[in-house]
Formats: C-alpha cells, sequence, structure tokens
C-alpha cells in the first residue's frame, strides 16, 4: 500500500505536527489537529516547499532521499541503505542520523509490507505527494541560464505552456519556437535595461529592497534557500519571495543542480538575475562611491622587473639546484636588484619567482650542463618587443596560471570572461572589491550547457565535487587580487583594518584592453637630468609608457608622486643588451627634459656605450667600433654575411647590401653590442 501524506500525517502525534508545522509552513501553527493536518498537506504537495525543505538537509541525508526516489515505489529496505552507506565509509550512527532527519521532516517514514509502521521499521519510503512534488519542481528546473539570466528567464517563461508565444489561442501549435524567441527579445530589452532594472528594485517594499541588496552585496545575487537567515529571512519564506522577485522580473527562486558540473550545489536557491546584479552594483559604485584607506598600485613594475631578471642572468652565473630551484642566495642577490616598494600583496622573492616560471614556461632562459642558466633566443626576442605586445604575453601566462587555488577546470574560463567584463567597468572609478567576481561568476554559470542527466533519476550516492559557489567567487578574486594587480591592469584599494575592500581599472588595463588609445611620451609628463647622472619625472596622466623607457635604461629609485632614477654603466648595458641604441636613450632625454643635458651625462653615456663594444652605422654602410673583436664576430652573423661585408681596417666593417636600420640593429644587439646611427 502505497504512503499518502493523510496516512502519514494521521499518525504523528500533535507534538510532531506542530514540528511539521515549523518546518514547513511557518508562523503559528492553527489550534485544531484537523486545521494543521489540512495545512500541511497542502503545503507539503507545493513543489517550491518541498524543494525548499530539501535543500535544508545534509548531505547524507540528501543522497538518501535521492536513493529513495529513484526505487522502485520510492521505497528501500533498511538493509540496502546500511549497504549503500557502508560501501560509501558511512557509519552506522551516520545513517540513523539521517534517517531521523527525514522522519523528522516528514520526507520519509518507516513502513511495513501492508503500509503500517512495524517497530523494526524495516522499509522506509517517501509519501506519495511529496514524491510527486519533488519530480515536478525536477520537471519545471530550469538550465542554470534560465534561473540566473533575465534573458533566460524571459526564455523559458514564454517556450513554456501557457506563455505568451506558446500557441495560438485555438489548440494548434503555432510556430512556438520562432515566436516565443521574438517575444522574449521584446521583453528583455525593455526589462533588463539599466535604469528600468534599478527603479524596479528601487519600488519594491523596504523590507524586500534591503533583502535584495544584501544578497546582492553579500552572496553576488546568489544564496541556497537553505540560508536564507543569512540575511534576515526563512526558507518558509521562499515562495513569496519568489512571487515578489518574478513579478518585478528582478530575480526568483528555483533548482540549481550544478554537481554535474563539478560544483557542490544542488537545492532551492535565491537567485537575483545577473543584469540586476550588475546594474545594482554599477550604480553603487556611481551613487556610493568606496572610498579606500590606502591604495596599492604596480604599473609596468613586472614588465620592467624582468629585463633587471634577464640582465643578471645574462651577466652573471646563475645557478639551479638539483630541483631546478634558484640558490637562495642568488636569488637574494636577484631580488634586490628589481625595482624596490612592490606593494603589500607581493614581496621581492614572490616577483622573482614569478618571473622566474614565466620565462621557464616560455624558455626564455635556458639550463646549460654547468648547472646555470643562459638566456635563449626567445629571451633576446622578448626584451626587443614593446610594451604592449609584453604585456599581452604575460597575460595570457597569467590566465594559465596553475598554482593559484581553485578547480581550473573552471577557473580558466572565469578569468577569460574576467577580461571582457573589465570592459564595462570606467577607468579610474573605484568598484567593491567583489564586484567583478560575483559578476562573473554568475555570468560563468548560465552559460553552463545543460546536461542530459536528472538529479533525481541518478542512482549515485556519492557526489564528488571540489567548488561551491562561494569558493568559486573567491578564488577569482585572489586571481584578480594577485594577477591582474600584477601586471597593473587593477590598483587596488584597502579599508583601514588592511583589507582589500575596493578595486579599479587602471588606464594601463584599459588600454591594454583596447577600451582607449596609447598616448605620446610627450604629453606623459617630463624629466629633469641632474649631472650626478639622478633622472626625476614628472608624471601626468597615462605615463606608464614614459616610465617603462626610464625603466630600461636606468635604476628606479623611489616611486612616489615623483620618480627618482639613476643612470649608471650597468643600467645603461642592460638596456644596451636590450636593443636599444645610444642615439635613441639620448634623443628619448634631450625630448622630455625641460632643461639641457649636463654635458657630463652626454659625454659619461658615450665613453659607458663604447665600453660595452658600441657599433656605429655611417650613411654609407661602413659599420665603425673601437673594438675590433666586435666586428669580428659580427662578420661571422649569418644574415651579416649575406651582406657581403668587407673589412677595411681593423675597426672598420662595409656593407655592400643595405638592410633596414631597425633590423641591423636586432642582428647586433645578439651579440649584446648596440648600434649607433651617424648623423
Amino acid at each position: 500500500m502505497k504512503l499518502t501524506l493523510a496516512r502519514l500525517l494521521g499518525q504523528r502525534p500533535d507534538s510532531e505536527l506542530v514540528n511539521l508545522h515549523d518546518a514547513w509552513v511557518g508562523g503559528t501553527p492553527p489550534e485544531g489537529r484537523g486545521e494543521r493536518v489540512r495545512a500541511l498537506r497542502t503545503r507539503m504537495h507545493d513543489p517550491v516547499a518541498a524543494c525548499a525543505v530539501r535543500s535544508r538537509l545534509d548531505a547524507l541525508a540528501a543522497r538518501i532521499l535521492s536513493a529513495l526516489l529513484t526505487a522502485p515505489q520510492q521505497r528501500l529496505e533498511l538493509a540496502v541503505l546500511k549497504h549503500e552507506v557502508g560501501r560509501d565509509g558511512g557509519a552506522a550512527g551516520s545513517l540513523r542520523a539521517a534517517l531521523a532527519e527525514l522522519h523528522g521532516l516528514g520526507l520519509a517514514a518507516a513502513v511495513g509490507e501492508n503500509g503500517h509502521e512495524p517497530p523494526e521499521r524495516s522499509v522506509w519510503e517517501v509519501p506519495a505527494e511529496v514524491a510527486d512534488a519533488l519530480r515536478a519542481a525536477a520537471a519545471d528546473r530550469p538550465d542554470p541560464g534560465g534561473l540566473l539570466t533575465l534573458h533566460g528567464h524571459l526564455e523559458r517563461r514564454f517556450r513554456a505552456p501557457g506563455g505568451n508565444g506558446s500557441g495560438n489561442g485555438n489548440g494548434r501549435p503555432a510556430d512556438a519556437g520562432a515566436e516565443s524567441s521574438d517575444h522574449a527579445r521584446r521583453m528583455y530589452r525593455f526589462l533588463a535595461a539599466e535604469g528600468a532594472l534599478v527603479a524596479r528594485a528601487d519600488a519594491l517594499p523596504e523590507d524586500l529592497r534591503r533583502l535584495v541588496q544584501r544578497v546582492v552585496t553579500r552572496h553576488g545575487g546568489v544564496l541556497p534557500v537553505a540560508e536564507l537567515e543569512q540575511i534576515g529571512a526563512r526558507p518558509e519564506d521562499a515562495p513569496r519571495l519568489r512571487l515578489v522577485l518574478e513579478e518585478a522580473a528582478l530575480g526568483t527562486v528555483g533548482e540549481l543542480d550544478l554537481e554535474r558540473y563539478g560544483i557542490r550545489q544542488r537545492g532551492q536557491v535565491l537567485a537575483v538575475f545577473n543584469e540586476a546584479v550588475l546594474a545594482f552594483l554599477l550604480r553603487s559604485a556611481r551613487e556610493q562611491p568606496v572610498k579606500p584607506h590606502s591604495v596599492a598600485s604596480f604599473g609596468v613594475d613586472f614588465v620592467s622587473d624582468f629585463s633587471r631578471f634577464a640582465s643578471f642572468v645574462g651577466d652573471q652565473h646563475v645557478r639551479f639546484t638539483v630541483r631546478g630551484t634558484i640558490f637562495k642566495t642568488t636569488g637574494k642577490r636577484i631580488a634586490e636588484s628589481l625595482i624596490p616598494e612592490p606593494g603589500r600583496e607581493f614581496r621581492r622573492r614572490e616577483i622573482l619567482d614569478l618571473l622566474y616560471r614565466f620565462a621557464l614556461a616560455y624558455r626564455m632562459i635556458d639550463r646549460t650542463g654547468e648547472r646555470s642558466f643562459r638566456l635563449t633566443h626567445a629571451g633576446h626576442e622578448f626584451l626587443r618587443r614593446p610594451l604592449s605586445d609584453k604585456q599581452r604575453q604575460i597575460l595570457d601566462w597569467l590566465i594559465e596560471d596553475r598554482e593559484l587555488p581553485g578547480d581550473l577546470a573552471h577557473q580558466l574560463r572565469l578569468r577569460r570572461t574576467t577580461l571582457r567584463y573589465l570592459k564595462r567597468l570606467e577607468p579610474g572609478v573605484w568598484y567593491d572589491a567583489m564586484f567583478l567576481p560575483f559578476v562573473v561568476r554568475n555570468h560563468y554559470l548560465a552559460t553552463l550547457a545543460p546536461g542530459a542527466d536528472d538529479g533525481l533519476e541518478s542512482s549515485s550516492f556519492p557526489v564528488r565535487s571540489s567548488s561551491d559557489l562561494p569558493s568559486l567567487a573567491w578564488h577569482l578574486f585572489t586571481w584578480i587580487r594577485k594577477h591582474l594587480y600584477l601586471l597593473g591592469i587593477v590598483d587596488l584599494g584597502y579599508d583601514e583594518s588592511g583589507r582589500a575592500s575596493a578595486l579599479r581599472l587602471t588606464e594601463i588595463g584599459a588600454e591594454l584592453l583596447g577600451m582607449i588609445p596609447g598616448r605620446e611620451l610627450e604629453g606623459a609628463g617630463h624629466i629633469v637630468v641632474n649631472p650626478d647622472f639622478e633622472v626625476v619625472l614628472f608624471p601626468e596622466e597615462r605615463s606608464h609608457h614614459l616610465v617603462y623607457q626610464l625603466d630600461r635604461f636606468a635604476q628606479r629609485e623611489l616611486s612616489d608622486s615623483l620618480y627618482h632614477y639613476r643612470i649608471s654603466p650597468a643600467s645603461l648595458h642592460r638596456a644596451l643588451a636590450e636593443g636599444m641604441r645610444l642615439d635613441e636613450i639620448l634623443s628619448f632625454l634631450r625630448r622630455l627634459s625641460r632643461t639641457p643635458l649636463p654635458q657630463n651625462v652626454l659625454f659619461s653615456l658615450e665613453s659607458w656605450a663604447r665600453s660595452d663594444g658600441l657599433v656605429t652605422l655611417t650613411h654609407d654602410g661602413r659599420l665603425v667600433s673601437d673594438s675590433p673583436e666586435i666586428l669580428d664576430r659580427l662578420a661571422l652573423h649569418p644574415e651579416i654575411g649575406r651582406l657581403r661585408p668587407e673589412r677595411l681596417d681593423p675597426g672598420t666593417l662595409r656593407l655592400h647590401q643595405l638592410v633596414r636600420n631597425e633590423i641591423l640593429a636586432g642582428w647586433v644587439a645578439d651579440f649584446g653590442v648596440s648600434l649607433r646611427i651617424a648623423s
């Protein structure tokens, strides 16, 4: 005999009926027993209420309920349940606790073959009406996009039987697909405008408006129904919240099952549509801007630090251990050569570790037989590339970085989606730190393709998942906080306690993403060159290109409202080895300096460059150098050899074929020598 709610509730004592009323209905229970039973029968047959109660189960109780629902007649012997739990490593005590939870919530009961409850409780069964309600909820379960986005919700609504556009009103199917999609598109254009979304949110009753605000700012717009108490509501409020949110086209309550995608989420959730989450957070940034107590900016420092790292590898004997890591003493010396004050997010040694992993990933350094490193051709080529190309290559590597926490099956796609949503931000405006993680997470979940598996039809007891909804967002925030900050794409703002509470898109990031064009160096600031080789930069807006150029041939000593540099033989050697020409450096200093360059600086730069093997190209195709051995090596270069070089004297090499100056400069730089074009 099938177990019904009438039989189940009729056998429960009044005290249990009161507890069931509190779990399913809430509020003060009716006085009479008959009224309580009627209220419970109505409520326990409602799909939304059944899913809300189910979402409150712990993991083992939820799996037992799923097993009962998939069994014939929704019943299983206790011995079968013990076997399943024991196979998964569970204890008998855990099974008893899970069954007690199901019994207490009215989701299952122990029955005999004749439908009565014997003392031995050998068979467990789900009441027929509760099983029907859960199956109806499963049949009505939307895919993630239909639950988390307004667009998906409208598409689902207009495709549903009885929805506008589902038929022609005469019982004949009337091009339901095309017509319903057209209706959904028209409604979406009307409802999804930012102003319309915000206006509907403001029109909500005050208590619901504050509740929606808490769901958005604290949980990113998605909160399991079982956790509604975190925002001052109760799971029993889910049906009312669904009605109000759907009438306002701001959200819904529904079943969200993501375990098939490797995410720990199965059950009812309160979902504010992602379009509304985005509109709400954008308005908050404009009308209630975040004012951080302190700010951290990284700028182009990581790109500049790679030049210092490469120069150290090229000039020093950098050895590595048998495990392939740099010796600590050597690593300390390299770290000290990097740009000072990397900010509170990193220490210099952490920057060095990232530079080292990046160089290895792209084979810019190679291990020699003497357990040391050398700079490869790929490394030399990278050093000669423009700033934007370097930034893009580093960004590609940071997206694929596997060292940060999080399930990479999800995080890699979340990171790429983040770059698209960055273009929605206004450069220089502070946003809540979790703005991007929440919006990107919801967008990603909405794009997950619905699978063929049905959670109620799966007989698998254990579900192994690696991420849940909060961890998806927090792991993404860690990547933004570490890697997008490292590349200067975002700045971080901190509150008085030192917690990262805000972020803003920088002009570096906006330029890298193609949102704004680059700026000429002359308009980005000016410099003053002192006789003691100090260079002081007075930056203006978008001066990062100017900072990067100075980093190439001068050593940065201080970064504040002004940038202080000092040119030294080592810093000039680093620039020449990267492929910069002395003429290029001198022209840069003359163009941006507000005062004439000191004569001792000009003479010293010329002298330092010659000591490094400076080669001058004359207008008639002669290469001139004070170091004959440099010309000997150049004559052996395979590309220069095709130009039919002729040695006129120890310090002169004539080229009988011409080639573009920048190409010749690259060939000369292969030997760590700078090319100067004679005027």
